[in-house]
């Protein structure tokens, strides 16, 4: 999914609608989320960014921005 893709589905949504994600027990929690970079290798292997130091892009991928959303 692409932000983009999320403003269109948030285009409908109130504005007091809690944003959830789902837990292991079939229960909710509610979303956290902060923009950041990740690593993406091919077309589907993500890598968390810990900087070039210590995740360089010649092994783990090329770093894009991100929106992570978790727990």
């Amino acid at each position: 999914m692409k932000v983009r893709d999320l403003k269109k589905l948030l285009e409908a949504a109130p504005d007091d609608a809690t944003v959830v994600v789902p837990a292991d027990d079939h229960s909710y929690r509610e979303a956290r989320c902060e923009l950041g970079t990740g690593l993406l290798e091919g077309y589907s292997q993500w890598t968390e960014d810990y900087g070039e130091e210590t995740t360089p892009e010649a092994e783990y991928g090329k770093r894009l921005p991100i929106l992570l959303v978790g727990a």
